[in-house]
């Protein structure tokens, strides 16, 4: 809920290490690909440096219980019901701007309930 006392939009929320720990080139890629698929999207910053954590609490804090996590050790796109498993994708080298932009749609396809694109290799 706001401060305004109106409801939260439904968003997938995009986790950010803190201090700029993070590779911005994938979060402008990822938005890129949440907004592709119509999908709105919340970026904030958690304290956590690991991209699975983070894509975690994103996944609980998100009303669509879709999360991303985004560190200096990749990005990652979790669904609630995986708290605890491996995450659905794990881009190690997320400067690849087709891949962070893949999982980008991927993550809205997961709101949406259409096929995954993931990534290749």
């Amino acid at each position: 809920m706001r401060d305004s006392g109106r409801p939260e939009p439904p968003t997938v929320v995009v986790l950010l290490a803190p201090g700029g720990a993070h590779d911005a080139h994938a979060l402008r890629q990822v938005l890129a690909g949440l907004e592709e698929e119509g999908v709105p999207a919340a970026v904030e910053t958690a304290a956590a440096h690991d991209c699975v954590a983070l894509a975690e609490r994103a996944a609980e804090r998100s009303s669509l219980e879709v999360g991303v996590g985004i560190a200096a050790d990749g990005v990652c796109l979790t669904h609630r019901a995986l708290h605890g498993r491996p995450p659905l994708e794990h881009l190690l080298d997320p400067v690849v701007a087709s891949r962070a932009r893949c999982l980008g749609h991927d993550a809205a396809r997961l709101v949406t309930g259409i096929a995954l694109k993931l990534p290749a290799g």
